[in-house]
């Protein structure tokens, strides 16, 4: 497996989606791009990249495809933050 990856692409036995981007995860550059095949059938591969705590931008795209990006570890770091401000705003 190389080092980095700049794309992933998922289009085969849906349950498993997850699994696959947790192994693979770590060599994700900012900026990889994943397209998933029929990602509704997999709400948990679903769930994590539409996670704002997950350093993803993720967006349906076509019939049934997902088009998510990997954002940086500091942006995603900055998005956590600026959460954590928002909701204790609320809170005031």
């Amino acid at each position: 497996m190389p080092d980095a990856i700049d794309l992933l692409v998922l289009d085969g036995a849906k349950a498993p989606y997850g699994e696959v981007l947790a192994l693979v995860e770590a060599r994700l550059r900012p900026g990889a791009l994943i397209v998933a095949d029929s990602a509704d059938y997999s709400p948990d591969y679903l769930a994590h990249v539409r996670s704002p705590d997950c350093a993803y931008l993720s967006i349906p795209f076509a019939d049934d495809v997902e088009l998510s990006m990997r954002l940086g570890y500091v942006v995603a770091v900055s998005r956590r933050l600026s959460m954590r401000c928002a909701s204790s705003m609320r809170c005031i």
